[in-house]
């Protein structure tokens, strides 16, 4: 089991998306913890994975070595890539 750490960056993102996509996102974060490579994730530049949910991506990184995750980031797909 990994854990989950979400980047003062990442908070203020969660904050800024609509009421209705965070119990989504937050569900989406918590199963990271268990399988930081779901099917479906792609990777990165510099050792970074996204996963989609909906028209949002969560953008983080694996420490398999110390067994944890780093939200970076939690923004609409036309944001989250610049």
């Amino acid at each position: 089991m990994y854990r989950v750490v979400i980047l003062p960056a990442a908070l203020k993102d969660l904050q800024t998306i609509p009421k209705t996509y965070e119990p989504l996102m937050r569900g989406r974060i918590a199963q990271l913890a268990s399988d930081p490579r779901p099917r479906g994730c792609k990777k990165l530049q510099s050792r970074m994975f996204r996963v989609r949910q909906g028209v949002y991506r969560i953008i983080y990184r694996v420490d398999d070595e110390n067994k944890v995750i780093s939200i970076a980031r939690v923004k609409s797909r036309k944001e989250a890539y610049r």
